[in-house]
């Protein structure tokens, strides 16, 4: 691929731009949460208090490397290529990398507390599923942080593919596991708003697991022609 403005730079822009987005999004959910959950555990409140905080730290530090590489370096391709890579971006895979963790390391402990009511095994698979997504960031990280340009990227190749594909396994693996446990809390419920919520959250857990996975998998099938 010939590289250009367009398919570097471009697609960096597009990128963050969609990523400030969906930081409003979560602030969103974020007020919601505080506002309608006042009571719940301060764990959860800490947590998601220290998701949103990592989500702005790295709008931050994603509005820096876009000012990096399209103001300061405006134009100069060799930057991009050839360049050391922007302290700011490596910390925004960092970042991401985190918070995936954080994610599904909270799904993972509210199936352990709920699913030992349904079935001894899951949870055990659960935590190791995600212990894996785990061990696979952090392999990404440290490779990351080993590379100092853009042109040693395809080194780097087999620990992007390991953590997109654990992600996927993961994202499959909590998402059926959650809805398991709600289609089991709603077969012994005899309560029809109790099951009509239950019914709601199965929805909601399937979309954005579908979402988040099918992200994964796209990128994974763009790794045949060479686009790491």
């Amino acid at each position: 691929m010939i590289t250009s403005l367009n398919n570097t730079l471009g697609i960096f822009s597009i990128g963050a731009t969609l990523a400030n987005i969906l930081f409003g999004i979560t602030c969103l959910q974020s007020t919601l949460y505080y506002k309608n959950y006042p009571n719940d555990e301060w764990f959860y409140k800490a947590s998601v208090g220290l998701i949103w905080l990592l989500d702005a730290f790295d709008v931050a530090v994603t509005t820096h490397a876009s000012y990096f590489y399209a103001v300061k370096n405006f134009g100069d391709i060799l930057i991009l290529t050839q360049g050391a890579i922007v302290w700011s971006f490596k910390l925004h895979i960092l970042i991401c990398v985190l918070v995936r963790i954080l994610v599904q390391a909270l799904y993972a402990l509210r199936l352990w507390k709920v699913g030992q009511n349904f079935h001894q095994g899951m949870p055990w698979l659960i935590v190791v599923i995600t212990a894996s997504n785990a061990a696979c960031g952090i392999y990404l990280i440290k490779e990351v942080y080993l590379i100092s340009s853009f042109s040693e990227t395809s080194t780097i190749r087999s620990a992007l593919i390991s953590m997109f594909v654990s992600s996927v396994v993961a994202e499959f693996v909590v998402s059926i596991a959650m809805c398991y446990c709600l289609d089991r809390g709603k077969t012994t419920s005899v309560f029809p708003n109790t099951i009509a919520t239950l019914i709601t959250l199965m929805r909601m857990i399937l979309m954005s697991g579908f979402i988040t996975s099918f992200y994964s998998i796209i990128i994974l099938m763009r790794d045949p022609f060479g686009q790491y």
